[in-house]
């Protein structure tokens, strides 16, 4: 993967891929489900590996503040999964 982001959160900090970045087969994976939810933490775990410090930093926060990392890494706000810039 080539760019990344830094996203600071009240957690620490989480360095997350450029969504141009990410594999198409991730993204294939995600597509299975219908329901958001469960496609934004199949990318994340697919992306950042299911062991990541990055990932338990974002299993930390409540879900307003997760909700301001999509919207920062992505440029959409949840419920908008469909708009990504890919």
């Amino acid at each position: 993967m080539s760019g990344y982001i830094n996203v600071n959160t009240s957690a620490g900090d989480v360095e997350l891929p450029e969504l141009t970045s990410i594999r198409a087969g991730v993204l294939r994976k995600a597509r299975r489900s219908t329901d958001e939810m469960d496609q934004f933490f199949t990318i994340l775990e697919e992306v950042l590996g299911e062991d990541s410090l990055a990932l338990h930093v974002l299993d930390q926060l409540p879900l307003s503040e997760l909700a301001e990392v999509f919207q920062q890494w992505t440029g959409v706000t949840p419920g908008e999964f469909s708009n990504l810039p890919l």
